[in-house]
């Protein structure tokens, strides 16, 4: 599990480790400019908006947290059933993917933190 900032403020993603590549939305962003593709930025700039009223936001903070985590956590039991013990390794292995499978996922995090942050 890989979390992109703080993490009262971050969701955590599932990563796993043998795959072979990188998805986008973790090999974008600058720390100076505001990067809508980047996963950091999307934690980072709800972040700094709830830490204006965190008392008051830090609750649609963790409904976020929970819902997306929830999601990841499904895509770990996924991932498990197809490339876990029992699987047919002989053609299916997460290493030979190209990118760790749940991309979408992670690129949902992102756009989902941000419009949180526009609402």
């Amino acid at each position: 599990w890989f979390g992109a900032h703080a993490a009262h403020g971050t969701c955590f993603i599932p990563l796993p480790a043998g795959a072979t590549g990188v998805p986008p939305s973790l090999m974008v962003g600058n720390a100076t400019v505001v990067d809508r593709a980047s996963l950091w930025w999307a934690h980072r700039y709800v972040h700094n908006l709830a830490q204006l009223k965190y008392g008051y936001a830090v609750a649609d903070v963790r409904r976020a947290q929970e819902e997306w985590e929830a999601k990841g956590l499904a895509l770990v039991h996924e991932m498990d059933a197809r490339y876990g013990p029992g699987a047919d390794t002989a053609t299916s292995r997460a290493h030979d993917l190209p990118t760790p499978p749940g991309r979408h996922t992670r690129e949902q995090v992102t756009a989902a933190y941000f419009a949180h942050a526009d609402a």
